[in-house]
């Protein structure tokens, strides 16, 4: 429970210091990537911390899709796969 309410104020506290200078400058896009990419990441790290969930590793997906796509290259390369 203090993990969880430890982060949203440590949110907060980011949000409050970022939030101003991206209004001031009227930069939405930035805005809205920015309040997205906070409550990503406060997401994923309450989820792992607080309720021990699993986040599969990146660069395993990468791996499963990029995989046979060089296996299938090298074999159509005439490389040994």
């Amino acid at each position: 429970m203090w993990t969880f309410l430890g982060i949203a104020v440590l949110a907060g506290a980011i949000t409050a210091g970022e939030m101003p200078s991206l209004r001031k400058r009227r930069a939405v896009k930035e805005l809205i990537l920015f309040i997205l990419l906070l409550v990503a990441g406060c997401g994923l790290y309450i989820a792992r911390q607080v309720y021990h969930a699993t986040i599969p590793n990146p660069l395993d997906g990468i791996a499963a899709i990029f995989g046979p796509l060089g296996e299938w290259m090298s074999n159509s390369l005439g490389g040994k796969g």
